[in-house]
């Protein structure tokens, strides 16, 4: 037996094509199922921001509203205290101050002034002397 050059050759060559517009196809797909899924994803994003704008940023806003208020010595000034979080138990502790200012309201000034060192004829207040001071560490 003698070797012919490329006797088994046959054997062991696939001589076919393979078709690959099944490919091209998946391809399509694949980046219209991404893109639909990002839009989907930033869809949910912007109702998330929306619901926590909802939910938290309004009743800070009315918070701030209300110390506005009682700033402008409104002092009839009351908060919503039906939630259950913590801006409730804010607001109810805002409606106690306002409730307590209200009863106390010329001590409320002259504490105002005595702390933005002001006398009660509106001149300069004298400052207590340095080793009355606490220093906090």
């Amino acid at each position: 037996m003698f070797a012919i050059p490329g006797r088994f050759l046959a054997r062991f060559i696939l001589s076919a094509t393979r078709d690959t517009r099944g490919l091209a196809a998946a391809a399509v797909v694949r980046d219209h199922t991404i893109r639909i899924m990002s839009w989907a994803a930033l869809l949910c994003a912007g109702l998330l921001a929306l619901f926590a704008q909802i939910r938290f940023m309004r009743p800070l806003r009315q918070i701030m509203v209300a110390v506005d208020c009682i700033t402008a010595a409104a002092y009839d000034t009351r908060l919503e205290a039906s939630r259950t979080d913590e801006f409730g138990v804010l607001a109810a502790s805002f409606n106690l101050m306002a409730r307590v200012s209200k009863k106390g309201a010329p001590s409320v000034s002259m504490s105002r002034r005595a702390f933005c060192g002001q006398s009660p004829t509106g001149r300069p207040a004298k400052l207590p002397d340095k080793e009355n001071y606490v220093i906090l560490r």
